[in-house]
């Protein structure tokens, strides 16, 4: 998780309220239980491995641009 000392965009409050239909489900749940300072700004850190599948054409032009300097 990421937490940032200041405000970097928090979400606005009538954006971040969950409605009852989606507490109850799983991703959200694991969401609230993994990020409880959501409200605050915090963020959960996303990693994936870079390979030519996971990218899109501007994206792996970049990347492999910047492989070979």
């Amino acid at each position: 998780m990421i937490h940032f000392p200041g405000s970097r965009g928090y979400l606005k409050p009538e954006w971040a309220a969950l409605d009852d239909n989606k507490q109850g489900k799983p991703e959200v749940a694991f969401f609230l239980e993994k990020n409880p300072g959501h409200g605050q700004g915090d963020e959960l850190v996303c990693l994936t491995e870079l390979v030519e599948s996971n990218l899109k054409r501007q994206a792996l032009q970049a990347f492999c641009r910047g492989m070979e300097t």
